[in-house]
């Protein structure tokens, strides 16, 4: 499998995230800002996400090297974008950031200096990468058989975070399972039509719920240290449970509705291969 069209695809890829991903870090080593910050942490978990997909395809060394010299940088950013937005609910609130903004300000120079290397391009950068499209035939196969599992896996996580009971920190795990599908589907975007972008779109509604709740419970766990924020840690509470409320709403009422897992699964194969199996569904409907 190392030399099908696949290992080209992949490294195509691979190729077109990492050169986002290096952009991104150098931009933070520059100014690590939110906006900053934010975009480097979607362009980790984009490209993790491409290496974890395409494990077989690339260099397992490189791979290796790339994530481990990648996880500091995310464990920094993850601290950095907690305290920020701590310290624009208080400021919402007329609050004074205190302890907050230094602990902000020393933890953004650690990132900065996570950051601040000059071998990125070279770590980062996969070289050769193949064009995919001259040989299409197995790599839409390949797809055709693993995306529709891995679509049913992900309706499972979501059926099993929305049931009653269920912890802040299993909803965090969800979240990220959300993140994984979304940028797996993402990967796959040269072999679909239009319509992903609406599916994708869908999967971010998702993704907005889950990270508004996270985001709440990670600045009520910052607010905790800090004298008299008994009510801004209860609003930050009922935000969690209230966004907790409308993801159950929208995911069993749209996403989940009945039927959907079945149009998803279907969707999950290739343009060609579901033209395929709809001219098969005609033929043997003539016979």
């Amino acid at each position: 499998m190392a030399d099908s069209p696949l290992k080209g695809f992949a490294r195509s890829r691979i190729s077109d995230l990492s050169e986002q991903l290096i952009q991104d870090l150098q931009r933070t080593a520059m100014k690590q800002d939110e906006e900053a910050v934010h975009k480097m942490r979607v362009s980790i978990r984009r490209f993790v996400q491409g290496l974890s997909v395409f494990k077989r395809q690339v260099p397992h060394n490189k791979s290796r090297k790339a994530l481990k010299q990648l996880r500091p940088v995310l464990q920094r950013s993850s601290k950095v974008r907690d305290l920020d937005l701590a310290i624009l609910f208080l400021k919402k609130h007329r609050r004074d950031a205190g302890e907050l903004a230094s602990r902000r300000e020393q933890a953004g120079e650690k990132l900065a200096k996570a950051v601040s290397y000059d071998e990125w391009k070279m770590r980062l950068h996969w070289g050769g990468a193949a064009d995919c499209v001259a040989n299409p035939g197995i790599v839409r196969a390949i797809v055709q058989k693993k995306l529709p599992p891995i679509t049913a896996d992900f309706f499972a996580a979501g059926r099993k975070a929305i049931k009653p009971g269920r912890t802040w920190h299993e909803m965090h795990k969800f979240r990220l399972a959300a993140k994984e599908f979304r940028y797996t589907l993402e990967l796959f975007r040269p072999l679909f039509g239009p319509e992903l972008e609406q599916r994708l779109e869908a999967v971010k509604k998702i993704q907005e719920y889950l990270g508004d709740i996270n985001d709440a419970v990670s600045a009520r766990k910052l607010l905790k240290k800090l004298d008299d924020t008994d009510s801004l840690r209860e609003k930050l509470a009922q935000k969690a449970q209230a966004r907790r409320a409308e993801l159950i709403s929208y995911w069993q009422g749209e996403f989940d509705a009945p039927g959907e897992l079945v149009k998803w699964k279907t969707y999950s194969q290739p343009v060609a291969a579901r033209a395929k199996k709809t001219v098969q569904q005609k033929v043997r409907a003539r016979a």
